[in-house]
């Protein structure tokens, strides 16, 4: 991944905004659209829900998220540690966060988000465009293969677990299709999805790359009374093992149990279930950057 070199800027809290914020693609899109505002019509300017929303869907597949939702810039007014406040139906940028910055200044940071977030965008096409060349070159099978390994085990996008997370669904998802049940997934890394990462008949399926005692407790209040199956990369040296025999865990599947039922795919019909396995991939990671909502 490249790193884009990180500007300057001579306003401390809009400095440490940017910082931590840069990474958020909600937060900081609703920023960018205020500030283009300010560029363009002076610092008093302000927008309205509305006019942000606008905006907003003009751009939010360049950010990979879906469209707008009015808590994006709602949740941001009103904190102190915030740049967003609101003014009745106003919404605009704090000035103390605009304090000994010029227009060119502001100019400056506007194209160090365009460019942070270009990058990321080039970084996603060449995903989706690495996965297509595997479906394309559905003859090179041992190759597929090593490639769908590599997705689950050792690849990382920006998004922690977004690679195993898609990966164990594609690899579930075709295992059990071939055996005549169905398992669906609705949301995306890091969505508000309730807990329910992907969803069969009759249980959900919560997904980690590590599991510990805090995360399991934790998933297992987010669908109380609801049968699940735990997938899991690894466990935490600490992981107490006996949780998984709680009465409302089903099952759990490992990697060791996700590379078994690969191999046991591969033996059964190796050309169709790697096509198979790589399209439900493409098409994952094609909404997890909402490039689906192009169509």
């Amino acid at each position: 991944m490249t790193s884009i070199k990180k500007i300057s800027i001579n306003n401390t809290l809009l400095s440490s905004y940017i910082t931590k914020r840069i990474k958020e693609a909600t937060v900081i899109l609703c920023f960018r659209i205020l500030l283009q505002d300010i560029i363009e019509n002076g610092r008093e300017s302000s927008m309205t829900k509305s006019q942000i929303e606008k905006q907003f869907n003009k751009k939010h597949y360049l950010y990979g998220i879906s469209r707008f939702r009015t808590d994006y810039v709602l949740r941001q007014a009103g904190f102190d540690h915030n740049a967003i406040d609101q003014k009745n139906d106003n919404f605009f940028i704090k000035p103390s966060f605009l304090q000994g910055l010029s227009k060119k200044d502001l100019t400056q940071i506007a194209l160090y988000i365009d460019a942070y977030w270009n990058q990321i965008s080039i970084e996603q096409k060449q995903l989706l465009d690495e996965i297509e060349s595997h479906l394309l070159d559905n003859g090179n099978t041992e190759g597929n293969i090593e490639f769908i390994k590599e997705m689950l085990l050792t690849r990382e996008t920006r998004k922690k677990g977004q690679c195993f997370e898609v990966t164990s669904f594609s690899i579930l998802k075709i295992y059990l299709r071939n055996l005549g049940f169905e398992l669906n997934r609705f949301s995306t890394t890091y969505s508000n999805d309730g807990g329910i990462d992907f969803a069969a008949q009759l249980a959900v399926y919560q997904v980690t790359t590590k599991l510990d005692d805090k995360k399991f407790e934790e998933d297992l209040n987010k669908v109380p009374l609801k049968e699940r199956v735990m997938v899991f990369k690894e466990t935490t040296g600490t992981f107490d093992h006996n949780k998984l025999k709680h009465e409302l865990v089903l099952d759990y599947i490992s990697i060791e149990e996700l590379l078994n039922f690969l191999e046991y795919m591969v033996r059964k019909n190796a050309e169709r279930n790697i096509r198979d396995i790589l399209e439900v991939m493409l098409h994952e990671f094609q909404r997890e950057y909402y490039q689906s909502e192009l169509f």
